[in-house]
């Protein structure tokens, strides 16, 4: 089967009600909600890429530990200015 699919990963460093909510240890992954997410994206088959849009070191790191080969898994730093509660998910993938 082609793999020619790709999943867009936003996340960020900053959420207000819950401190470090995507990568705070969670359950038995140390990496948290990000690292379970990456886990089961990695595990499809089809999908050929994943994208992981994030200002946030750690999740970074997560991301390294989940594709050390970096083969799937491609981080793209995310501008300060698109790291806002507010910002539109459209904004980030343009």
């Amino acid at each position: 089967m082609k793999r020619d699919i790709g999943f867009f990963l936003p996340t960020r460093q900053g959420s207000l009600r819950v401190k470090n909510k995507n990568t705070r240890p969670f359950s038995n992954f140390q990496g948290g909600l990000l690292e379970l997410k990456l886990k089961q994206l990695m595990a499809c088959h089809t999908l050929a890429r994943i994208v992981l849009s994030t200002n946030d070191d750690r999740s970074k790191e997560v991301a390294k530990l989940a594709d050390p080969s970096g083969e799937r898994i491609h981080v793209v730093a995310r501008p300060e200015h698109l790291c806002l509660d507010a910002t539109p998910l459209v904004e980030l993938i343009k």
